[in-house]
């Protein structure tokens, strides 16, 4: 089975200006950024809870992590912590 290459750059921008990119050469590289990128802002969103869009409440988030978590996205570490986030902003 042959694998379809793919060509791509992921790239992130810091606050600073600075950029860091990283070339994607396989459906596996494209996958992987994806995950990561969605994991990123799943981080950052939960660092600044005033970012959420209005309307969710904790039983929303804590269904949207159990299925980024069961998913591979968030790993057990990252859920957990995410998890009191979303537990103690919620009182």
């Amino acid at each position: 089975m042959s694998r379809k290459r793919y060509r791509g750059v992921a790239a992130v921008a810091f606050t600073d200006g600075s950029v860091s990119e990283k070339k994607l050469t396989d459906a596996t590289a494209l996958i992987k950024a994806k995950a990561e990128a969605v994991r990123f802002n799943i981080l950052a969103v939960g660092a600044a809870p005033e970012t959420r869009p209005a309307g969710n409440g904790v039983a929303s988030d804590l269904e949207r992590l159990a299925a980024l978590h069961t998913s591979g996205i968030l790993d057990d570490e990252e859920f957990r912590q995410a998890k009191a986030r979303a537990l103690t902003e919620g009182r």
